[in-house]
């Protein structure tokens, strides 16, 4: 780490902003005066952090972006890393379960909503089923008892003129899945 800037602040009223790296990282605003919340165990940290990063523990960071309002009204003040990304062509529009429906998504839920994209005309590229279709994270192939079947969810969504999304963390496995029970080590 290497210090890039100071910014004078009234410790009882500043606010600075954390932003993680990818969904799960902690993302939030704290109060100066709170200190920045860190992942309380190594698998925490690794599913929360980049792997090869430890954000220090008395220390605010942010992956890629860092806001602060100093507290003094003079304005925030916002840190950003260089994207160095090309640019590309135009995003789809997508439409995801999780955040509506978690881990309790069914497939009456999907064809819901796949029914009322086409009523209100909206113009989603992409439906994502997240996490909850399977029966336990780690047992991609096996669905939940809220889903007939994934193969006719995905059809009907393909019969839309749409791509299918489906959500998977290959490197994760629950202690009471299938893919566990058979592969402990």
């Amino acid at each position: 780490m290497h210090e890039i800037d100071r910014i004078r602040v009234a410790p009882q009223s500043a606010i600075v902003y954390e932003h993680g790296w990818q969904s799960w990282s902690p993302s939030t605003s704290y109060p100066l005066h709170a200190g920045p919340l860190r992942p309380r165990t190594e698998n925490s940290r690794i599913m929360n952090c980049r792997q090869d990063t430890r954000p220090p523990a008395d220390v605010f960071w942010g992956e890629g972006l860092l806001a602060v309002d100093p507290g003094d009204g003079s304005g925030i003040v916002v840190f950003s890393a260089a994207a160095g990304a090309a640019p590309h062509g135009e995003s789809p529009t997508v439409w995801c379960s999780w955040y509506q429906y978690f881990r309790k998504v069914t497939e009456d839920d999907i064809f819901e909503n796949l029914a009322a994209m086409d009523d209100l005309g909206l113009d989603v590229d992409v439906v994502q089923i997240d996490d909850g279709y399977q029966v336990e994270i780690g047992d991609w192939l096996t669905e939940s008892s809220r889903f007939a079947s994934l193969e006719s969810a995905v059809a009907r969504i393909r019969g839309t003129g749409r791509r299918v999304g489906l959500w998977l963390a290959p490197f994760l496995v629950s202690p009471r899945s299938a893919v566990y029970a058979e592969h402990p080590g």
